[in-house]
């Protein structure tokens, strides 16, 4: 059986959909095994041969619709037509019930199609090679534009930050924080804005961080999110001030149902990537313990 894809299957599952990113935590090519199918059909790899990206092509464009399965472990086809519930809400998206029994199917029992263990919690440490598809998506999100600095607002509120700075946070009609304007403690002299768009379920898809020239920061805090199904923060790109991006950070894994994220890939426009951890101490209240991150070979990079 093939190797499964560990974290970068997440990443290799979003695409840009309408402007906005459409996350998966796992698709069909995740649970495609390429032995099994030409083993399985021996007229496909008398054709085909053995090549594994060829034997996926073939089971993407033909061997769903003829009702091939493409793993010993889970046949698609017959989780689909299991649910109907499912397949009027996914329609033809195959990746879409793949993802469903990643993020929710196997918790709610549904286990048609299912003939064996699925591994569903990547392992971070393991088989991650982005390639040349990262820079493929960092290609696609550069495009992404910023919210505007001119929002619109229909109340506000002054706040003081920790740090002594003022500011002025302005709210729109659904009581969202769309702008923050933060002066220095003189009250007068405006030194960063902050700017933030949100989806229909209240959570911030977009933020901006402005100088006073108009220009995005370089502190990391300008970013574009996508979430997973539980309306948890699944993917993370932050942008430097030039428009570039930082970084892309692929959350994975979860502090039981909450939305503390305990372990998370963080991939860079070099190619490079690292996976941090983090430990949460219940003994007095929630609260991150201890953060450790790690280097692509297993090594610890850092900890603190």
């Amino acid at each position: 059986m093939k190797k499964w894809k560990k974290a970068a299957a997440i990443l290799m599952a979003a695409t840009i959909l309408s402007g906005s990113l459409n996350v998966y935590a796992a698709g069909l090519r995740d649970v495609f095994d390429a032995a099994y199918y030409a083993e399985t059909y021996p007229d496909l790899a008398a054709s085909i041969g053995n090549d594994a990206e060829a034997l996926y092509q073939h089971y993407v464009t033909c061997g769903l619709s003829e009702g091939r399965s493409g793993s010993k472990v889970f046949n698609v086809a017959e989780y689909r037509s299991a649910y109907a519930d499912l397949e009027a809400l996914f329609g033809d998206d195959w990746d879409a019930y793949v993802n469903h029994y990643y993020t929710v199917g196997k918790t709610e029992g549904r286990t048609a199609g299912v003939y064996g263990e699925i591994p569903l919690e990547s392992d971070s440490s393991n088989d991650v090679n982005i390639g040349n598809n990262m820079q493929q998506w960092m290609q696609q999100w550069t495009g992404l534009q910023p919210p505007d600095m001119n929002v619109a607002s229909v109340s506000n509120e002054e706040v003081v930050s920790g740090y002594g700075t003022r500011g002025v946070r302005e709210y729109d009609a659904a009581g969202n924080n769309v702008k923050t304007t933060w002066y220095l403690a003189d009250g007068i002299t405006v030194f960063n804005i902050v700017v933030v768009e949100y989806d229909g379920a209240g959570r911030k898809t977009k933020q901006a961080s402005y100088n006073t020239d108009g220009t995005l920061d370089d502190w990391g805090w300008s970013y574009w999110a996508a979430f997973d199904e539980q309306g948890r923060t699944k993917i993370l790109v932050s942008f430097n001030g030039d428009g570039t991006i930082k970084n892309v950070t692929c959350h994975e894994k979860y502090f039981e149902d909450t939305k503390s994220c305990l372990k998370w890939v963080c991939y860079y426009p070099d190619g490079s990537w690292s996976v941090s951890e983090c430990e949460y101490d219940t003994t007095y209240g929630l609260g991150p313990a201890k953060v450790t991150i790690y280097n692509p070979d297993g090594s610890i990079e850092s900890q603190y």
